[in-house]
Parts: structure tokens; C-alpha cells; sequence
């Protein structure tokens, strides 16, 4: 008694459902007869929603301007089943402007299907730097700051997307960081010896081989840097040296020689540790495995990145200034704790 009215599912699913005979005798005794009754019921079938996740990870390098803890493609090094603390990319506030590292994505058969949710799961920290994550699947997708306070899982999400498999296929994943604003030094301490010829035969010109060591008590890192890129200095020859300690505990080094002028990173992620006294030695051999740099009982033979030795055929010293202890005295970057036995070997 409802025709066209449309039929619900829970209607066509009742025991009720069905079709109802009636046959009438009128004026004689008559036997009514059913062979068969053939209800069809035209519909259209809903949709089924497959829902399901699927892993992909990082499988080529587009840009590589963040620095690596081991040679090799960055997208490797981030590319791992088990985290393996060592390998990693990173970046600074050494960076003289912001700088990128992109990444293509590997792909799966979305069986004609759309992707409604993109999440990245990253494990690192960031101090001192402010860095961003944003994801291309034919468009960007915007991005979203890692503010990520110490080490461990962090997770970045997109939502209510509608992406198809050609969007997949071209999916990159792009890093990029923002240097901080140089700090203001208000108060600091320093010992400048003057003269600008003061162990000029330790480490001035023609000297192609010297150790420093120091025992250091750093209180308190800061991400202002010195002109040469060197942070906490509390080692310096104007125009030849500087050793500095970067915000996250490595050990900063530049130095200028005859080939070579250049700053490179020593140790790992808080090898120099704050309120503690370490030894700290770094010698420079020409001839030999060029620079190594001691921190506490470690040693630490080759630089951290791309470059392993930095000062390869770099050749003597180049002529220095002043001998300074806390500071350099160009850019004022300085050190903030306590210092003892500063040494000087040739």
C-alpha cells in the first residue's frame, strides 16, 4: 500500500516481508489457483568503506643542506626499522639562513581507493632552533612546527584529506629550519694576554702541529656565535683559532690555515654536559690524522658530517692576534663557567 515510496533495509530484511493473495468466491463455489509469485526489487548498492594503514618511508634524497652524522644519503640515515641514535640528520643555528632537507616517499597500491589521513612520526629533538615539517602530495599540505622539547616519538598529522594514488606516488616530506636571532651578552668574563705575538711559536705562522687542552665547567650554553660560526668560546687566537661548544654539547672547532679556513663539530649530542668539569684536549697534525679532539675519556677522530677531516692538506697556521681565555674578542661570543689548566703544546 506504499508503492514507489522507497523500501528500507530494515523492510526488505523482516520476516513480514512478503506479498499478500486474497481470492473471493462471488456467486458459485470457484478454486483459485497460484503457480508462482515473483517479486523483484531494484537497488543500488552501498559503497563498502575499506579502511586501512599502510607504512611508507623515506627512499631518496631531493635536497640535502641539513648536516648527517655519517657520510652517505640522508634519506638512509632516517630510514630505519630500529632507531639507531647515531645516524642522524641535523641542523643549526650556525646556518647562515634557513635551510631545507627534502625527501621523496616510497609509494603502495591504494587499489583505487583515497587517502584521508597523512601521519609523520618523527624521533629527534630540537633545541634552540625553530624547525617545521610539511608534506607534498600534489599540493602542500601546510606545514606544522616539530617543537619538539627533548628526544623521542613525535607525531605530525594531517587530516581530512582526499588524495589519490597519482598524489601518493608523488609524495616528498620537506624539513626546513630557521636560525634564531643572535643573543644579547650583557655580562661576561675573559682573560685577553695582549700581546699579539703571544705563542706565536706555538700556534702562529708556519706551525703545522700543537695541542690544547682545558678542563671546563660550562653553566650555561647560548646559541650566540661568534663570526666564524663558533658558539661559547672559551679558546681563542684572533684570526687562526677559536673552540667553542655548540648548545647541544658538541665541541666547535675553527681554524685558519694556509689551505683551509673552515669550523667543523666534534662528539655527539651532549658530550660537553653542563655543570660537570671535563677535559677537553684538540691537536692539529699536519702530517698525521690531521685534527683530534679528546672529550673526557673519548676520543673523537673524525668530524661530525660529510667531512671527515675537514683540515686534509690544510698546512700551517696562518698568522694569529691576541691569545684570549673565556671569549673571542671580534663578535664577543663567550663562555659562561669555570675554567682551569689551559695548556699549550707544540
Amino acid at each position: 500500500d506504499t508503492w514507489n515510496s522507497g523500501l528500507t533495509v530494515s523492510e526488505i530484511n523482516s520476516t513480514g516481508f512478503g506479498v499478500d493473495i486474497a481470492a473471493i468466491n462471488v456467486g458459485a463455489n470457484n478454486t483459485a489457483y497460484i503457480d508462482h509469485v515473483q517479486v523483484i526489487i531494484y537497488y543500488t548498492e552501498a559503497g563498502t568503506l575499506i579502511q586501512n594503514t599502510t607504512i611508507i618511508r623515506p627512499n631518496g634524497d631531493v635536497t640535502s643542506e641539513w648536516e648527517s652524522s655519517h657520510a652517505g644519503s640522508h634519506s638512509l640515515l632516517i630510514n630505519e626499522t630500529t632507531i639507531d641514535a647515531n645516524d642522524f640528520i641535523y641542523t643549526s643555528s650556525l646556518a647562515s639562513a634557513n635551510n631545507t632537507d627534502e625527501f621523496y616517499m616510497s609509494s603502495f597500491d591504494t587499489i583505487s581507493g583515497i587517502i584521508t589521513q597523512l601521519q609523520i612520526v618523527i624521533n629527534g629533538e630540537e633545541v634552540d632552533v625553530s624547525s617545521s615539517i610539511d608534506v607534498y602530495c600534489g599540493s602542500w599540505l601546510g606545514e606544522k612546527q616539530l617543537e619538539m622539547s627533548g628526544v623521542g616519538n613525535y607525531t605530525y598529522t594531517w587530516s581530512g584529506l582526499s588524495l589519490t594514488q597519482t598524489d601518493l606516488d608523488n609524495m616528498k616530506i620537506k624539513f626546513e629550519s630557521e636560525p634564531p636571532p643572535g643573543g644579547e651578552i650583557k655580562d661576561y668574563d675573559y682573560v685577553d694576554f695582549g700581546d699579539s705575538t703571544f705563542l706565536d711559536d706555538a700556534l702562529g705562522i708556519s706551525v703545522s702541529e700543537f695541542g690544547l687542552s682545558a678542563w671546563i665547567y660550562p653553566t650555561s650554553l647560548t646559541s650566540y656565535q661568534s663570526s666564524n660560526g663558533i658558539k661559547n668560546v672559551f679558546i681563542s687566537k684572533s684570526g687562526n683559532i677559536e673552540i667553542g661548544i655548540s648548545q647541544t654539547g658538541f665541541l666547535q672547532l675553527w681554524l685558519n690555515t694556509t689551505n683551509v679556513e673552515t669550523y667543523a663539530e666534534y662528539g655527539f649530542p651532549g658530550a660537553v654536559a653542563l655543570n660537570s668539569w671535563q677535559y677537553i684536549s684538540v691537536r692539529y697534525n699536519e702530517s698525521g690524522n690531521n685534527v683530534d679532539v679528546l672529550i673526557g675519556d673519548i676520543w673523537c677522530r673524525e668530524a661530525i658530517g660529510a667531512t671527515q677531516e675537514p683540515w686534509s692538506g690544510g698546512g700551517a697556521l696562518i698568522e694569529g692576534g691576541n691569545f684570549t681565555v673565556g671569549a673571542e674578542l671580534t663578535s664577543y661570543s663567550g663562555f659562561v663557567g669555570k675554567l682551569d689548566d689551559i695548556s699549550v703544546f707544540n
